[in-house]
């Protein structure tokens, strides 16, 4: 860009510098875009957490509930017909029978989100009425 002349109107030094602004925002730009991506580390399950989630998972990736997507009101309900998933699930969310068990699994799948289980993972995919929808599905490891 060059500087205004004389004959320019005096508006074109306002707009070189607005031009100039503009021109070093967007060479800064894919710097800042990357800065902004960096994810973050998950910290890692602790191993109750794991291991009720090791429980659980399979037998929502098998179709084990009714649909794909599913709350943690839902998979507690779930679990709580299973012998072998109800302890350790019990252990990590507390007694099933809780009105507070779906929060407290809704938390725990909050903090599996992005972690690698035995080949599953968690993820949230939106929410309705009765909460967090959540998704497990298969990863090849």
């Amino acid at each position: 860009m060059t500087a205004p002349t004389e004959a320019d109107p005096p508006q074109a030094a306002e707009l070189l510098a607005v031009l100039q602004r503009i021109s070093r925002q967007l060479a800064d730009l894919p710097a800042a875009i990357a800065a902004a991506t960096v994810q973050h580390e998950r910290p890692p399950l602790k191993r109750g957490d794991r291991q009720a989630l090791a429980a659980l998972l399979p037998t929502i990736a098998l179709g084990q509930l009714d649909s794909v997507l599913f709350t943690a009101a839902e998979a507690v309900a779930h679990a709580r017909k299973l012998p072998q998933v109800e302890p350790p699930l019990a252990g990590a969310v507390g007694p099933l029978d809780s009105s507070a068990a779906p929060r407290r699994l809704g938390k725990l799948l909050g903090r599996a989100e992005g972690h690698l289980v035995d080949g599953l993972r968690v993820a949230r995919c939106g929410a309705d009425r009765a909460g967090a929808l959540w998704s497990v599905k298969r990863e090849r490891v």
